[in-house]
């Protein structure tokens, strides 16, 4: 495979996989909080995301960049074998870290989509959840 050959897959490749992240940006919330299969989440999180896929790709932009910056803060030290140690233990720290951050962020995202696109409410949120009202 040429370089030219190679330079136009990556070219191609990473929009359309941006693209595809993007719009299957929801598809672990639909299976969650909708309870789906898998096709249908897959149909469900790009109904959700047509029409607002620069939002979505923004907040999430917004939610991935922490992560981003903690990671490449310790990137000058990742091949010295003498912080090794150190560099494993600060990325499970981030990653323990800013996983939840990304995770809580989506799922708000998702939600706001659903009030925006469907009217969603706390009622529908209580029984698409099946939790039983206190008393």
């Amino acid at each position: 495979m040429g370089t030219s050959a190679l330079l136009s897959l990556v070219l191609v490749g990473i929009p359309m996989l941006l693209v595809l992240l993007v719009v299957l940006w929801f598809y672990p919330q639909t299976i969650m909080v909708e309870n789906r299969d898998p096709v249908s989440a897959f149909r469900r999180s790009i109904f959700l995301v047509r029409g607002n896929w620069m939002r979505v790709f923004g907040i999430g932009a917004v939610y991935w960049a922490l992560p981003i910056v903690l990671a490449m803060a310790v990137l000058p030290f990742s091949n010295d074998p003498a912080h090794s140690t150190l560099v494993g233990i600060y990325s499970a720290f981030v990653g323990t870290v800013t996983t939840p951050w990304i995770l809580i962020g989506s799922t708000l995202t998702y939600l706001d989509l659903r009030v925006r696109k469907e009217g969603y409410t706390v009622e529908s949120l209580e029984a698409d959840l099946n939790t039983p009202t206190p008393p």
